[in-house]
């Protein structure tokens, strides 16, 4: 685990050869680098970089099956209408594939669920694969629900506003009424 690092005009980021598998990089900084910020080679595996700040196209992997994640942070904050917190709140949270939720908790007294870390993409030597946008859900009983669309491409809070339905009364009118005599 590296944590909080920053590094600027730097020639080379991290190497992660054999035997360098499950290594996470969380927090750091790569500015004006010049080759690559993170190079993977022969089977370095599950490799994670998690609210770290780096040009994406400087991700470099060779060799046979390296596999490098990146990740951010997301945590929910459920309101009602004028703003006091939710307890309680369900939340689901789905990546761009609609499936089945990755995430799903409740908030807190605060309105506020747990930080999470949640996948933007993962890439290896046949391709990219994007997850995000995500699927924000809020919703509990006696409330409307609420859903918004996220692209994770940095740590955030998503704010999210539930609401208890209007119901409409029917109020009769005296209008067109005629009194027969």
């Amino acid at each position: 685990l590296l944590i909080f690092n920053n590094f600027t005009n730097i020639t080379q980021g991290y190497l992660f050869t054999v035997s360098a598998d499950n290594n996470r990089i969380v927090s750091d900084t790569f500015t004006n680098v010049i080759n690559n910020t993170v190079h993977l080679r022969n089977g370095a595996t599950n490799i994670s970089f998690i609210n770290v700040t780096y040009n994406k196209s400087k991700i470099y992997l060779q060799g046979s099956l390296p596999t490098f994640f990146n990740y951010y942070y997301l945590q929910v904050n459920v309101t009602a209408q004028n703003l006091s917190a939710i307890n309680l709140a369900n939340i689901n949270i789905t990546n761009r594939t609609g499936t089945t939720p990755q995430i799903q908790t409740t908030t807190n007294s605060s309105g506020l669920t747990s930080t999470f870390e949640v996948v933007e993409f993962s890439q290896n030597t046949t391709g990219l694969f994007n997850f995000t946008p995500h699927n924000v859900t809020a919703d509990k009983t006696g409330y409307s629900a609420n859903t918004t669309n996220v692209t994770l491409d940095q740590s955030r809070i998503v704010h999210l506003i539930i609401s208890t339905p209007y119901i409409l009364a029917y109020v009769p009118t005296t209008d067109n009424v005629s009194i027969a005599e």
